[in-house]
């Protein structure tokens, strides 16, 4: 395990709307947990989804989002912390032009999604807009590769 990780450009993705930066990675804790940086844009919502193996937490550092847990509401601005359970299904909406989230994944593993769907980007750079909803082979494309990872939608 490494006793420190630093926030570095090729740990960066564009992914699903998103920019991703890997701050922990599994590697770095023995698969314990992993630490990620979320950049969002209006638009790029997640759909609602249930994680089979692993918890997940935000903490939002900037912007505004709307999350969905199970059957409750959370509208999160800076300074909220909503803890994501598995099995349990959730989703969030960017309500802000752009939100900035810390994520944590527990165990880790789930993180790698995102590298699988994603493109290299500039960690200072603002992901692209979505240009509307994906197409269906999008769609299956995904939901193909998330249960690879035990995401199910």
């Amino acid at each position: 395990m490494k006793k420190f990780a630093r926030r570095e450009a090729s740990n960066t993705y564009f992914s699903l709307g998103t920019r991703a930066t890997f701050l922990v990675q599994g590697e770095d804790t023995g698969n314990r947990f992993s630490l990620i940086e979320f950049l969002l844009v209006k638009g790029a919502d997640t759909p609602p989804h249930t994680h089979l193996n692993e918890d997940e937490h935000y903490y939002v550092l900037e912007g505004d989002i709307t999350v969905q847990v199970g059957e409750e509401t959370i509208r999160a601005t800076p300074g909220t912390y909503v803890f994501l359970p598995r099995d349990v299904r959730h989703a969030y909406r960017v309500e802000s032009e752009q939100a900035k989230l810390l994520v944590g994944i527990y165990p880790a593993g789930f993180e790698q999604f995102f590298r699988a769907n994603g493109v290299p980007a500039d960690p200072d750079a603002v992901p692209p807009a979505p240009q509307g909803p994906p197409s269906d082979d999008q769609i299956r494309a995904m939901i193909e590769e998330a249960a690879k990872y035990g995401i199910v939608f």
